[in-house]
């Protein structure tokens, strides 16, 4: 059975909606205020909340309420779409499901906390400083910079007379650029040292295979020397990241959108799906006789099976990847 004009309308619909949810009881009856952890309820959470993370992000919050400013949830994404998807360079319909659930998020917390919320997403922007980590052509990265800005605007712009606000940047912006590299050219010494060493060869396999996977596009085959240069310079990037604290632990909420990353608050993707958005793509998959929007992986794309492509007038103007959404079929185990 095809799905209807209605049922997809009612999903934009849902997902567009910027209606504040009503209190909870356990926030209207606090003598101290709304409980920052509580509101993170495991909707929104990839895993559960350790005592520890409880604390942190909970001093976290204290400080923008004694400061009465809105709370910074800074994400740190990796600054481009996956060459192995059609929807490359833009885009698509995996950050726009990414950023209203991230709004449905935000308007639990505005609504019971005046100052509201300030969400950041961090590009890491490495082509900006000249570095060289994977294949891609340069304009594919600023192409993809200019379709997050057009996004981030266009919630901006939906969720006006709200205490809500949404923003792109890129490291770059953050970091001097002289300061940056200095750091950097310190840590690509150590990453390579790090490689010397015969007790890191498990570690560095790993490294370099997921290098070869996510680095460069199928259609190109690198060099061994490539692949370790490229792992490398990530690696160091990554490291000069922390150093230099691009965010700022103590003033902002770190958000990642899978598990393992210490320190940080660990989010979905979106309601429906935990792949990081940039890495894959938002479509709408067929259970029966209902419909949930999700992100896939490229992996899973080519296992699923494409019901129907639906067009998508109203969101034109975001770019060519708006233009119609897919509907596929439930994906085989």
């Amino acid at each position: 059975m095809q799905p209807t004009a209605t049922q997809i309308d009612e999903i934009f619909n849902s997902l567009l909606d910027t209606e504040l949810p009503r209190q909870t009881a356990i926030d209207e009856n606090s003598t101290d205020g709304p409980d920052f952890c509580r509101l993170i309820t495991k909707r929104y959470r990839a895993c559960s909340l350790d005592a520890q993370s409880r604390l942190k992000f909970h001093r976290n919050f204290q400080k923008c309420v004694d400061s009465e400013r809105a709370v910074q949830l800074n994400i740190p994404i990796g600054g481009y779409k996956k060459c192995h998807l059609t929807a490359a360079p833009e885009a698509d319909w995996a950050e726009f499901f990414n950023l209203a659930f991230m709004k449905d998020l935000a308007l639990k917390i505005a609504a019971c906390y005046e100052p509201g919320v300030q969400i950041t997403y961090l590009a890491s922007g490495f082509i900006r400083y000249g570095l060289n980590i994977t294949n891609y052509p340069p304009d594919h990265f600023y192409t993809y910079f200019q379709s997050m800005e057009k996004l981030t605007a266009y919630l901006n712009e939906m969720l006006s007379g709200t205490n809500i606000k949404f923003s792109f940047e890129t490291v770059s912006e953050r970091i001097d650029h002289a300061d940056f590299m200095a750091h950097f050219r310190v840590n690509l010494q150590t990453a390579k040292t790090f490689w010397k060493d015969p007790k890191n060869t498990e570690q560095i396999t790993n490294i370099e295979k997921k290098a070869r996977k996510n680095y460069y596009c199928p259609q190109y085959t690198p060099t061994q020397k490539e692949i370790r240069e490229s792992a490398q310079t990530a690696w160091a990037y990554l490291k000069t990241f922390a150093m230099l604290k691009c965010i700022d632990a103590d003033e902002e909420i770190p958000v990642i959108l899978r598990k393992g990353m210490p320190g940080y608050l660990h989010l979905r993707s979106s309601y429906n799906s935990v792949v990081q958005f940039w890495v894959g793509e938002g479509v709408l998959v067929r259970r029966k006789n209902t419909l949930f929007p999700t992100i896939l992986s490229d992996k899973n794309l080519k296992k699923c099976t494409l019901a129907q492509s639906y067009p998508t007038d109203r969101f034109k103007e975001l770019g060519n990847n708006f233009h119609t959404i897919k509907v596929v079929r439930e994906i085989p185990d």
